[in-house]
């Protein structure tokens, strides 16, 4: 199945439904983006809320993903849609989770735990971190493993 946004904006509206039981008041809109996909980025998506409404930018390399994946990766997006409405700290250190501070790593664990996604949600999900995202046949996605790479404490 190839994506468009105009699916992906109903999928935001019925996930906002399913897993965040319409807590999320502003619009979601979903878009690709061609300029993720280049030597310089590793991102698969990321989103911008503004006043009115939450942006969804997805790397057009996504646009034939698995139904699973794609869940994985809206819904990951839309956890920072959620921590715009619901956490004024979701920024207070920016620096060291990028964010994907507690609240964020809190609403994963909570939406893994009720939900069973087949790819977990994790802190992160760009490209260098699915480590094992293979394209095959009739653009089929497999995924392995959706990890982050924390460092130990101790390490630099």
């Amino acid at each position: 199945m190839q994506w468009t946004a105009q699916q992906l904006d109903i999928r935001a509206k019925a996930y906002n439904r399913i897993y965040f039981n319409n807590e999320i008041k502003k619009p979601i809109y979903v878009f690709w983006s061609k300029t993720l996909f280049n030597s310089h980025s590793n991102k698969n998506g990321y989103c911008r809320s503004l006043s009115d409404r939450h942006l969804i930018v997805l790397n057009i390399t996504h646009k034939n993903a698995s139904d699973e994946v794609m869940r994985s990766l809206l819904v990951h997006e839309m956890i920072h849609a959620w921590q715009n409405e619901y956490d004024p700290h979701r920024n207070d250190e920016w620096a060291k989770y990028r964010g994907h501070g507690p609240s964020f790593q809190q609403k994963c664990a909570e939406l893994n735990a009720k939900f069973k996604f087949r790819y977990p949600l994790a802190r992160y999900a760009s490209t260098r971190h699915m480590k094992s995202i293979q394209k095959t046949n009739k653009d089929v996605f497999y995924v392995y493993k959706m990890t982050t790479n924390p460092k130990l404490p101790g390490q630099v």
